[in-house]
């Protein structure tokens, strides 16, 4: 059976990413060479990303006030940081739909987890947890995640069936507003508010 759903994303200001187990937000620390993303409670810290197609669903994850920079994994292939943009799988990612905006972050069939030991995020073996489920908020507004002429019932056993749930994204998001860093370990970022997008994403 063919479901269609609807993304509606606001997009005018770049979308944060929240981990749902600890309701904190990916933002960048720069390390003795490397930009790490960890988690923060402090929004005006976190990082606006705008999601660029790739190729078969997968997608980039840019920072929008810098898009040559892009999520990567580094570090025999395990650690999230930010790192100059080149196209590599390493920096192609999935976005599956577990439920109402709960996504799933997967490189290389591996999930995107906070390690609560190096304060970082690894890829690990997809286990349906909670410290695997990442959302996708702008400041002002949470993604709205629609299932149009479907039951419930039908969108769940869908999301449900791997082989449906990963996304192709739309390739008209882009950044319209610029932000600051700081000099500091903490690269700031700082969310304006103005007027909203919207964009469609149809998943088969």
């Amino acid at each position: 059976m063919l479901v269609f759903i609807i993304l509606i994303i606001s997009i005018a200001k770049g979308l944060l990413i929240r981990h749902k187990a600890s309701n904190k937000y990916l933002y960048p620390v720069q390390g003795s060479s490397l930009i790490y993303m960890r988690l923060t409670s402090d929004t005006p810290t976190a990082i606006d990303v705008i999601l660029e197609p790739s190729k078969d669903g997968l997608v980039f994850f840019k920072d929008s006030t810098n898009t040559g920079k892009s999520f990567d994994i580094a570090n025999s292939g395990t650690t999230l940081i930010l790192y100059s943009f080149h196209g590599g799988k390493n920096q192609q990612f999935y976005a599956t739909l577990k439920g109402y905006n709960e996504f799933n972050i997967i490189n290389n069939n591996l999930c995107l987890e906070h390690d609560s030991s190096s304060s970082n995020l690894l890829l690990k073996s997809c286990n349906n947890s909670e410290n695997q489920i990442f959302e996708f908020v702008d400041p002002s507004k949470i993604l709205d995640v629609q299932y149009p002429k479907e039951s419930a019932n039908t969108a769940s056993r869908f999301l449900n069936d791997s082989s449906n749930s990963h996304y192709n994204f739309s390739s008209k998001w882009s950044p319209s507003h610029s932000k600051t860093h700081s000099s500091s370990h903490v690269i700031h970022h700082h969310h304006h508010h103005g007027p909203t997008s919207h964009s469609g994403v149809d998943s088969y």
